[in-house]
């Protein structure tokens, strides 16, 4: 069965809302990374599995989660390690960056991306 076959319907209707109502910083991320501007696609508010990530390089395998201040507390901590291992464990690279980080130093953040785009080669088709 295919992995969207898997997916709650309520994770595309949430995704597609996500994508209406974008952060300050994932407004100004996703400027950088539209259109192929780093050399690769990128996808936001991409459903994985029973997940949401926030942007997908998907020929990389590459993704890039944007933390708000809720992602500081003792309960999300844990919920974004175990969500950091499930895709981990399906093959995927997760770089996690604060909406400070992308608002107040965008060149640093895209350094690492494209940092971590050389490290992770293109993934060939299915």
């Amino acid at each position: 069965m295919p992995i969207w076959q898997k997916i709650p319907l309520e994770n595309f209707q949430r995704s597609r809302e996500m994508r209406k109502e974008p952060t300050a910083a994932e407004k100004k991320l996703w400027l950088h990374l539209r259109s192929g501007k780093l050399g690769t696609r990128a996808r936001r508010q991409m459903t994985i599995g029973p997940f949401i990530a926030d942007f997908v390089l998907p020929d990389h395998r590459l993704i890039l989660e944007v933390d708000g201040p809720t992602h500081a507390t003792d309960e999300q901590i844990e919920h974004d390690a175990r969500r950091t291992a499930w895709f981990q464990e399906r093959g995927y690279h997760m770089l996690r960056f604060s909406n400070l980080d992308v608002l107040q130093n965008i060149s640093g953040v895209l350094e690492r991306i494209q940092a971590a785009i050389a490290e992770t080669p293109p993934t060939p088709p299915r």
